[in-house]
C-alpha cells in the first residue's frame, strides 16, 4: 500500500501491524501502482498467519517458476464437479482458471472492446457468439497467471467452439 510522503511517494509495508516505509527508488513489480493512496490501509497483514504455511505458499510459487506447460479442458454436465476440480488443478499446476461465465462477466465489467459487443448482445437477449466468447479468452490468456496455461471450465461445449478454441490456440503457439 502506498502513502504520500513529504519528500514523494513511499510505500508502506505491514508486518505485525507496524508500517515499515521501503525506499522510493526500490524496484517493484508491474502489478504495484505508484499512485499515492491518501491514509493508506494494509492490503493483507500476514501477521495472523502461521510461518509454516507462508513458507510453503512461497515454495509453492517459487516452484511455478519452472512448472511445465498445461492446458487442460473440462468437460461435464451442470453438477459434475468442474468448477470445484478447476481450483485445485489450478494450485497443482500453477496455470489459470477460466471459467467462460466468470471472464465474460469481467470483460463487459471492464468495457473492453469485445466485452461491449458481448454485452450488447446480451442486452438484446442472443446468445455470445463464439467468435466472442473465443476472443475473450485469448484476452484472458495474456494475463500473467496464465504463462504456465490454463484450466478452461466448461468450454468448449460444442464440436465448432472447440474447433475455434484450437484454431486460437494454434495461432498463439
Amino acid at each position: 500500500t502506498l502513502k504520500s510522503g513529504g519528500m514523494g511517494v513511499y510505500s508502506w509495508i505491514s508486518w505485525g501491524g507496524s508500517y515499515v516505509p521501503s525506499m522510493p527508488s526500490l524496484s517493484w513489480p508491474s502489478w504495484f501502482s505508484s499512485t499515492p493512496v491518501p491514509d493508506a490501509k494494509p492490503v493483507l497483514d500476514l501477521s495472523d498467519l502461521p510461518v509454516e504455511s507462508l513458507i510453503k505458499e512461497l515454495r509453492r510459487r517459487i516452484d511455478c517458476v519452472n512448472a511445465p506447460e498445461a492446458r487442460i479442458v473440462l468437460l461435464g454436465p451442470p453438477g459434475s464437479g468442474k468448477g470445484t476440480q478447476a481450483p485445485k488443478i489450478k494450485r497443482d499446476q500453477c496455470i489459470c482458471h477460466l471459467a467462460t461465465g466468470d471472464i465474460l462477466r469481467k470483460a463487459v465489467e471492464a468495457k473492453t472492446p469485445l466485452g461491449v459487443k458481448a454485452k450488447e448482445a446480451m442486452l438484446r437477449g442472443a446468445l455470445v457468439s463464439d467468435e466472442l466468447v473465443v476472443g475473450i479468452i485469448s484476452d484472458a490468456l495474456k494475463a500473467p497467471e496464465c504463462r504456465n496455461g490454463f484450466v478452461l471450465d466448461g468450454f468448449p461445449r460444442t464440436i465448432a467452439q472447440a474447433e475455434m478454441l484450437d484454431e486460437m490456440l494454434r495461432r498463439k503457439g
